[in-house]
């Protein structure tokens, strides 16, 4: 895979991917874009990628400064109580591998590294050029949904960020766990409303209704007992689903894919979808019967 920079542009705006090809160190303040720093700045919502106005012609980034040895001075506290030389060039030590240690370049010195401070002088370098690849200039970042296939040209592949322009799919398990993901939030977030028996494991899940009602009279068995009892809620079963996969088919059955030409076409119906399961958590949608006196309920719609 290419290690340049990935480039979008859409409407205007450029977009700059980050990733491997990025280098330590650099943000979307300290990126020079077309010779200016503090140009680009974090896409909201999404800091995989930065964002400018305007197009790209050139990008890089700001190189440290770096230090170069010109020589080496004596320490203030030797300058009075020995002759050694005051300065010295910047060859005058050199790193001894048998002594672990820096030695006299000259053989006849008498005089030792610890007794000098070394002397730099700080060099101003150029931005650092950044290869980038300009890869659709009608397309922004959207983030690709884990549990959606992509159909890519052979030719795209190496560059997924164009996705949502090309074919397609989600499978009905993904589909089955999009809605058991939905009605398991709206039970945690209301287990005084609803229950459920969640068997996402062999792909089957069902949601239960927990009612409230006027004291209900029961019977129920203690061995060869017959006793009565007295209940002020009951649930009742609205739904119970089940994945294409699984071999425990009760239920509704998700469909077994849904497929598209690409994500805006896609992303309704999978929303279709789950506006469906999700009538079922709706207000309203299971009731009490009220002929039945409290031992009735009626499912759907009210109208």
């Amino acid at each position: 895979m290419s290690n340049q920079i990935i480039v979008l542009q859409h409407q205007g705006w450029s977009y700059i991917k980050r990733g491997h090809a990025m280098h330590y160190g650099l943000t979307a303040e300290n990126l020079i874009v077309n010779g200016q720093a503090g140009a680009a700045k974090v896409c909201p919502g999404d800091n995989n990628w930065w964002m400018l106005k305007g197009d790209i012609e050139a990008l890089a980034m700001p190189q440290p400064p770096i230090l170069k040895l010109i020589g080496y001075r004596l320490k203030d506290e030797y300058r009075d109580t020995t002759t050694f030389p005051r300065s010295l060039e910047d060859g005058a030590f050199a790193y001894s591998d048998d002594s672990d240690e820096w030695v006299p370049t000259d053989s006849k010195a008498v005089y030792k590294h610890e007794f000098y401070d070394a002397v730099h002088e700080r060099i101003e370098r150029q931005p650092l050029a950044l290869e980038f690849l300009s890869v659709d200039k009608d397309t922004a970042p959207k983030a690709k949904p884990a549990d959606v296939v992509v159909d890519f040209p052979a030719l795209l592949r190496e560059h997924p960020e164009t996705w949502y322009k090309h074919p397609v799919s989600i499978s009905g398990d993904a589909l089955f766990h999009r809605a058991v993901a939905l009605l398991r939030a709206e039970v945690n977030a209301r287990p005084n409303d609803f229950q459920m028996k969640d068997y996402t494991n062999i792909g089957t899940f069902t949601l239960y209704r927990v009612m409230h009602h006027k004291p209900t009279e029961y019977t129920y068995h203690v061995g060869k007992k017959t006793k009565r009892g007295s209940k002020t809620q009951s649930q009742v079963e609205i739904l119970m689903i089940s994945s294409p996969k699984s071999s425990y088919r009760d239920g509704a059955v998700v469909p077994g894919n849904i497929a598209a030409g690409n994500w805006a076409e896609l992303e309704p119906k999978i929303d279709l979808f789950l506006e469906t399961i999700r009538a079922y958590i709706a207000p309203g949608h299971v009731r009490l019967c009220p002929h039945c006196d409290g031992e009735g309920f009626l499912i759907g719609d009210s109208q």
